[in-house]
């Protein structure tokens, strides 16, 4: 299976139409119907940003193996890996007093993080707005949720994922960590609550 097959696929996998994958890319309806139809191939521009809205590598994009297309091992392994909805959801923060909507999410990891902070957490926003679109894609985005591992916060973008699909509007965030929030900074309670 080629680039034009794995296209197809992906995109359907993600449940877009060629109208909305053009409007992600920015192109014609008509350049990705060519795409998938073996007519052509992008600019290497347009390859790189279709693999990172597809969350998959240029290599599983490109190459004729099925087994390359999968975007769950992609996603496990990559913490920082994104994903980009057809749809849109409210997502309740974690500390539940702001819903915030979102179509595109990513796990990220904490720099410079002490030992008491989260080592990672949940980012989202709606890249309907050019100027949040652009932020996220630089690393930014709404904190969603703090997690103690990259693995829950994967179970979470998967979850939310699922919401997604089923039609839901408002998802609450299930495998977020317990945490204190200061001034400049996150701290992870421990069990006891402190």
């Amino acid at each position: 299976m080629g680039f034009s097959e794995n296209l197809r696929d992906l995109r359907k996998d993600r449940n877009l139409s060629q109208e909305q994958l053009a409007e992600i890319l920015g192109v014609s309806r008509q350049s990705v119907s060519k795409w998938e139809s073996d007519g052509g191939y992008p600019e290497t521009e347009k390859l790189v940003q279709l693999a990172q809205k597809l969350n998959v590598s240029l290599d599983s994009l490109l190459l004729d193996s099925k087994d390359a297309i999968d975007a769950t091992d992609a996603t496990s392994t990559n913490p920082e890996a994104s994903r980009l909805f057809s749809g849109k959801i409210y997502v309740k923060s974690f500390n539940g007093d702001v819903l915030i909507q979102c179509n595109v999410f990513a796990v990220r990891e904490v720099l410079f993080k002490t030992r008491s902070e989260p080592p990672c957490f949940l980012a989202g926003a709606d890249t309907s707005n050019i100027l949040s679109a652009l932020g996220f894609e630089m690393g930014g985005g709404q904190i969603l949720g703090w997690y103690s591992n990259a693995e829950d916060a994967q179970k979470e973008m998967d979850c939310i994922y699922s919401a997604i699909h089923d039609g839901e509007t408002v998802y609450q965030l299930q495998y977020n960590a317990d945490v204190e929030v200061r001034t400049f900074s996150v701290k992870l309670k421990d069990q006891s609550g402190h």
